[in-house]
C-alpha cells in the first residue's frame, strides 16, 4: 500500500519521487463515494473518510495534471502549475500567519486580510486576463478575396454572430495598455501605497509590507494567467462550438425549406389533376439540386412507381416523370447512379414521342456502364429495353414492308436479349411465360414479330454472345 507520507529522498529525487508517488493512487473511485476499505458509501464514516482524505486526492489530482504524459493533460498543464504555485503562496501565508500566534494582530487577522487582498489581485489579475484573452471573431470579409463567396463568420442569411463584447473588450485593452505606458514609473509608487494600506492587517511591521506586496503581484500575476490561459484553452472552443451550432441550426431549417419546396414541385409536376400549373424545368432542377441527398432518393422512387405504374395505360401521365428524372440527373450522385439514367431511358422508349428514341438508346448504355462499373447485380431490363430501342430505329423494321435487319445490328440486339435473359422476367417478355411464371409478364409484340421475322429461336439468343 502506498503511503499516505512518503519519505522524499534528496533534493533532487523529490521531484521524481513526488511524481511517482502522486500518479501511484488509485483514484478510480472518487465521485462514487466508496472506498475499497469502506463498507458503507453513506453516513458519518463516509464524510469523514472523504474529509480526511481530501488533502490526498487533491495532491494525487494535481500530480496527474502536472506529471502525467498523457496528451488529454497537455493543453491544461500550465494551468496545473499556475494553481500548484498559487498553492505554494497560500502556504508560505500561512506560514507567515503562524508566526503570529498569540499576537496582535494574530493568526486569523493576518490570514483573513491575507486573504482578502489576495481574492482581490485575483479578481483584478483575472479581469486583465479576460480582456486580453477574449477570443477575437475574424473581421475581414472573405467575400472579396474568395471571388464573392460567402463569409466563413457569416450565418445563412447574411447575418453574423454579436461582437460588442469584442470591440469593448479591445478599447480597454488599448486604453489600459496606454494609460499603463505613461503611467509606468508611478507604479512602484502605487504598491507601495497600497501595501502600506494593508500593513496594519498584516502585522505592522516591515515584513508586513513586504508580505503584501508579495501577495498584490503574485496573485495578480496568477489571476491574470489564469484567465488568459482559461480563455484561449476553454472559452474559444466553447464560443466556436456555439457559434457551429447555431450555423447548423440555421442549415437545418434552410435545408428544411429547400425540402419542402422540392417536394411540393415534384408533387405539382406528375399530380394528375388538370387545374395544376407545371413548374418549370430550369426551377425544377434548381430546387431537386438544393434538396438533401434523401429526399431527392425519396422523390425518384416515388416517380419511379409512377412510371411503372402509368407507363402503359396512361402515356400522360408517364411522360410527366421526364423532366423529374431529368432534373435528378443534374444533381451530384445523379451524374453517378446507374438507375437514374436507366429510369429516364424508360421513361423515353415508353414517351409518346418517338423522337426520343435515340435519348433513350443514350441514357439505357450509359446506365449499363454505371452498372457494370460499380458491379452491380441485376437491372438486366437495360439491355431488353435497349434492344427494343434498337429495333425501332432500324429503319429495316420502322419503314414498310419490314425486312430483315442488316448482320451488324441483329448482332448487337442479340447480343442484348442475350444479357437479358439473366433475368427470368426478361426471359418472359422476350419469349412468353415460363413455367410458374402466372401470366405476370407478358411477351412483348415488339420482340415476337422480330424475332418471327428474322427467323431468331431462343437456342440462337442464348448463343449470342
Amino acid at each position: 500500500m502506498v503511503p499516505v507520507f512518503p519519505a522524499f529522498g534528496s533534493a533532487g529525487e523529490s521531484a521524481e519521487e513526488f511524481r511517482r508517488w502522486s500518479l501511484s493512487w488509485d483514484v478510480s473511485w472518487i465521485g462514487t463515494g466508496t472506498h475499497p476499505s469502506l463498507m458503507s458509501n453513506s453516513g458519518i464514516p463516509a464524510l469523514i473518510w472523504r474529509t480526511l482524505t481530501a488533502p490526498k486526492h487533491l495532491a494525487a489530482r494535481l500530480g496527474r495534471l502536472l506529471f502525467s504524459t498523457d496528451r488529454a493533460y497537455e493543453g491544461h498543464r500550465s494551468l496545473g502549475w499556475l494553481l500548484f504555485f498559487a498553492l505554494v503562496e497560500t502556504l508560505l501565508v500561512i506560514l507567515y500567519s503562524l508566526g503570529h500566534l498569540g499576537g496582535e494582530p494574530g493568526f486569523f487577522m493576518i490570514l483573513g486580510t491575507a486573504g482578502i487582498l489576495a481574492g482581490a489581485a485575483l479578481i483584478v489579475g483575472g479581469f486583465f486576463g479576460f480582456l486580453f484573452g477574449l477570443p477575437r471573431t475574424l473581421r475581414q470579409d472573405p467575400a472579396a478575396a474568395n471571388g464573392g463567396a460567402n463569409p466563413n463568420n457569416a450565418l445563412p442569411g447574411g447575418h453574423q454572430p454579436s461582437n460588442s463584447l469584442e470591440d469593448i473588450a479591445d478599447w480597454l485593452t488599448k486604453i489600459l495598455v496606454g494609460a499603463g505606458l505613461t503611467q509606468l514609473a508611478q507604479l512602484p509608487g502605487a504598491l507601495d501605497s497600497v501595501a502600506t494600506s494593508f500593513q496594519a492587517g498584516l502585522g505592522n511591521s516591515e515584513s508586513a509590507r513586504i508580505l503584501a506586496v508579495s501577495v498584490l503581484v503574485s496573485y495578480s500575476l496568477i489571476g491574470f494567467l489564469l484567465a488568459y490561459l482559461w480563455m484561449r484553452l476553454r472559452l474559444s472552443h466553447v464560443l466556436a462550438k456555439a457559434d457551429i451550432q447555431l450555423v447548423d441550426n440555421a442549415l437545418l431549417h434552410q435545408q428544411s425549406s429547400a425540402n419542402a419546396k422540392a417536394r411540393n414541385l415534384v408533387l405539382d409536376q406528375i399530380s394528375k389533376d388538370p387545374d395544376v400549373v407545371l413548374p418549370a424545368e430550369t426551377e425544377l432542377r434548381e430546387a431537386l439540386n438544393r434538396a438533401s441527398p434523401d429526399l431527392r432518393s425519396s422523390m425518384f422512387h416515388q416517380v419511379q412507381k409512377l412510371r411503372m405504374e402509368s407507363w402503359k395505360d396512361d402515356k400522360g401521365a408517364m411522360d410527366r416523370t421526364i423532366p423529374v428524372f431529368e432534373a435528378l440527373l443534374s444533381s451530384d450522385e445523379g451524374k453517378s447512379n446507374h438507375e437514374y439514367y436507366g429510369q429516364l431511358g424508360f421513361a423515353y422508349r415508353d414517351s409518346q414521342d418517338h423522337r426520343n428514341l435515340d435519348l433513350a438508346m443514350e441514357h439505357l448504355s450509359r446506365a449499363i456502364e454505371l452498372r457494370d462499373q460499380s458491379q452491380a447485380k441485376g437491372y438486366h431490363f437495360y439491355e431488353l429495353c435497349r434492344a427494343m430501342c434498337r429495333i425501332e430505329l432500324d429503319p429495316a423494321w420502322s419503314e414498310l414492308p419490314r425486312q430483315k435487319c442488316e448482320a451488324s445490328n441483329r448482332t448487337l440486339i442479340l447480343q442484348d436479349l442475350n444479357r437479358a435473359l439473366r433475368s427470368s422476367r426478361a426471359r418472359s417478355v422476350i419469349f412468353g411465360a415460363g413455367p410458374g411464371d402466372n401470366g405476370r409478364f407478358q411477351q412483348s409484340e415488339l420482340l415476337r414479330d422480330w424475332l418471327a421475322l428474322n427467323e431468331v429461336d431462343e437456342a440462337e439468343v442464348q448463343a449470342a454472345s
